[in-house]
């Protein structure tokens, strides 16, 4: 049997003036910790077919707390979506990308409605991979539907006779994160500025859930269910066939400035990261630094206790390989380091004496210069390093020219002995650096730092290298015991270069790495989601990141800010496909934290990293019934299909372009030349706002493809542009004004052949 209960709207209708239009609700795990919300049971429609979680009260939700987060598609997305699956989904990590810092959030810039309607699409009752998948990131966020819980049952109370005797305990888990009057309360019967009322469901028998409440705008000509954390899942989705979101709404972003704004301070475990401490130990007495044990004199200037020369360290590694510069300066690590191969010109400047013809005799010989030129080609090497700190650095050095010139004194008698004349000049070097540097140690990505209490003592150290050395002979031997000498000549010059070497009094740091920690934390601000691709289908792997980040922990009532090294291993979030032979559109995994709840609480508690899509491709499947004809049940077939199919996969629009249908030749056969078709680069590198950007990319070998060829990009951060060559240049832009930078943008590249061939790539570029 069942029965609509519908409660008495004078309720509804008190709470007009007392609430916000502002509404979202928090999403926990299904198996609350510490047995608290017991209560929500699938009997009373918890914990049903396609929920990954369960709706929190305020000051127990769940959200992330790492800054990026990698992500990829694995061989059965591909299979079945293909390139342009791939691309719908990109476009939706992308919205999530485009969000500002928690803080810089404003929901009154948003709209209380981004759904779209494609009409081919509606008609064919097609449903958006773009879309979907936004809704699965803000389960990824913390968020639930906040339209199934502006009204919701907490307890029924059954009775002799179902439902006429059956009473409800009916609450609310949405809620606004508004400052309100004290007669306000911040639980919220409003999603997107549209007032809900509800009426409550009971099927007295039968399978889970009996009963449940419908929430249902107060206004019947309102749009319901406009919030993209509705989604397409379940009873109370609100993505329709034909529908897409153009973005978030105004309570999506509202909620998510909620979880991750730094005012929101929760106690939490940091899975997955290093928190990097550095502790000065004090008893442990003043100390010398640097001290370079494994340092040995195997190049001119890598001698000392205590800092070492710079100038030759940089000169050495833009012509020595990684290798090769480890070894010459031991206790040096290479971070990374690139190369490139250009022609030099090479220049030898050569001295020498001659004497003029017809020169009387005695005449001195004459000092002539003589330049030989070769272009050879050299290999360079673009060179960073992990574990040295720069005491000082000059971009252009300061030296000295010496030259050194002997002969006879002018003017004196023939056979004089020869004087030396010494003459100093000052020189700079341009483009040429010198300084000093010293060795410290690493611990996890970061180094370890040195409390440094004063300098001890400071010594120059002089390199002296010769240009250029010429001479006649000093002697001549006659067969007699006695030798005479005969005037001598000779010219030299030489460079002199320094640099200042530091010995400090320093205090013992001990640096420790802790790994998973627990502190109570404010809001990480944003989450980036990178594309990462490791799937042996594109022959490519995953190969392990690593960076450092910062948190706010409150220590003593003090903000502190933590330093934290994380390297992820594995792809973070998996894109998957598969047919599930059931309902439920998108299976999803979130991965909740529960450990820090607070005691006899829900909540509140971290979402991790790992999580899983899948798509269901058990598409073109339609409902078959037992009809009712004239003449009694007829057989079911074709013609008693109900309609519309259960589900079709698609991407589409507000233009009139036609839906692209999944799985589709198209995107099959853009898969296969993505596979058969090798370009460089296979990633970009990071650029700078403000600072000119470039990167070529070039078709390395193909066999799908007929040239000439044609890029073109989409996606490009503000400043960038893509030349049909293939040339990706400008100077990138922060329009936001350093709001939420870095930033990471998902960049689709695309190459045309002379037929119209087009294959994608997808990249993603961080801007700093």
């Amino acid at each position: 049997m069942q029965q609509l209960i519908n409660k008495c709207l004078w309720v509804v209708l008190l709470a007009v003036g007392l609430q916000t239009s502002w509404g979202f609700a928090l999403l926990g795990p299904l198996v609350p910790p510490n047995g608290a919300d017991a209560w929500q049971t699938p009997v009373i429609g918890y914990r049903i077919a396609g929920d990954v979680g369960t709706p929190r009260d305020i000051g127990q939700g769940y959200r992330p707390n790492v800054p990026t987060n990698y992500y990829t598609f694995d061989a059965s997305f591909l299979d079945f979506f293909g390139s342009n699956g791939v691309v719908a989904v990109e476009s939706a990590m992308a919205t999530m990308n485009a969000l500002p810092k928690a803080e810089q959030v404003d929901p009154t810039q948003y709209p209380f409605d981004s759904q779209n309607y494609n009409p081919t699409a509606m008609g064919l009752y097609m449903y958006d991979v773009k879309s979907t998948t936004l809704a699965l990131m803000m389960e990824q966020m913390g968020l639930a539907q906040p339209e199934r819980y502006t009204w919701t049952l907490q307890d029924r109370f059954t009775g002799p006779v179902c439902p006429l005797d059956f009473e409800y305990l009916v609450i609310q888990r949405n809620f606004a994160d508004t400052n309100t009057a004290l007669n306000q309360i911040q639980y919220s019967s409003y999603v997107n500025n549209v007032l809900y009322t509800y009426s409550i469901e009971e099927n007295c028998t039968g399978p889970d859930p009996l009963a449940f409440t419908i929430p249902q705008a107060f206004d019947t000509e309102a749009d319901q269910y406009t919030a993209v954390a509705a989604g397409p899942l379940g009873f109370f989705g609100g993505l329709q066939y034909g529908g897409f979101y153009n973005g978030l709404t105004a309570d999506d972003v509202a909620g998510i400035k909620y979880l991750l704004t730094t005012n929101n301070i929760n106690r939490e475990m940091v899975t997955g990261s290093l928190l990097l401490t550095a502790t000065t130990n004090y008893a442990g007495g003043e100390q010398l630094f640097p001290v370079n044990p494994n340092i040995v004199p195997t190049f001119p200037n890598t001698i000392g206790y205590g800092t070492f020369d710079l100038g030759s360290l940089l000169t050495f590694s833009t012509t020595n390989s990684p290798a090769v510069v480890a070894a010459t300066f031991p206790g040096v690590v290479v971070a990374n380091s690139l190369n490139y191969f250009v022609t030099v010109t090479n220049a030898t400047v050569i001295t020498y004496y001659t004497n003029y013809i017809g020169s009387p005799v005695g005449s001195p010989p004459i000092l002539k210069y003589a330049t030989n030129y070769s272009y050879p080609y050299q290999e360079r090497y673009v060179t960073t390093f992990a574990n040295i700190q720069t005491n000082y650095l000059l971009p252009n050095s300061p030296a000295i020219l010496q030259t050194i010139t002997t002969g006879p004194q002018t003017g004196a008698p023939y056979g004089s002995p020869a004087i030396s004349t010494t003459n100093y000049t000052r020189v700079t070097l341009t483009n040429w650096p010198s300084g000093s540097y010293y060795v410290i140690p690493n611990f996890g990505t970061n180094l370890c730092p040195v409390g440094i209490l004063y300098t001890l003592q400071t010594n120059v150290v002089y390199t002296t290298n010769s240009l250029t050395l010429t001479s006649t002979n000093a002697a001549t031997a006659t067969n007699v015991v006695t030798t005479t000498n005969a005037p001598v000549y000779s010219y030299t010059q030489n460079l002199i270069t320094w640099y200042t070497n530091y010995i400090y009094v320093t205090y013992t740091v001990n640096c420790a790495q802790t790994a998973d920690p627990v502190d109570l934390y404010q809001g990480i601000g944003g989450v980036q989601f990178v594309r990462r691709d490791y799937d042996s289908l594109l022959g490519q792997f995953f190969e392990p990141v690593s960076y450092n980040y910062t948190m706010v922990a409150v220590t003593n009532s003090q903000y502190v800010t933590r330093q934290f090294s994380r390297t992820v291993a594995a792809p973070e979030i998996v894109v998957e496909a598969g047919d599930y032979n059931d309902l439920i559109y998108a299976y999803r995994s979130v991965d909740f934290d529960p450990s820090q709840a607070l005691p006899g609480l829900a909540g509140p508690g971290v979402i991790n990293h790992q999580a899983v899509f899948q798509f269901n491709t058990d598409v073109n499947a339609f409902f078959n019934a037992w009809p009712l004809g004239l003449d009694g049940y007829i057989f079911p077939n074709e013609e008693t299909q109900e309609v519309p199919p259960y589900l079709t996969w698609a991407s589409f629009d507000g233009t009139t372009n036609d839906p692209v249908l999944y799985p589709s030749g198209q995107s099959i056969a853009n898969l296969a030349s993505q596979i058969l078709i090798q370009i460089s680069p296979t990633s970009l590198a990071e650029g700078t706002n403000g600072a000119p950007y470039s990167a070529q990319f070039t078709v390395v070998s193909q066999t799908r493809l007929t040239p000439p060829f044609q890029w073109s990009a989409a996606g490009l951060p503000p400043g960038l542009t893509m030349s049909a060559a293939g040339l990706l240049s400008g100077t990138p832009i922060d329009q936001t004004g350093g709001a939420n930078s870095p930033l990471v943008y998902d960049v689709t590249i695309t190459l045309t052949d002379s037929l119209l061939n087009a294959v994608d790539w997808f990249y993603s570029i961080t801007i700093q």
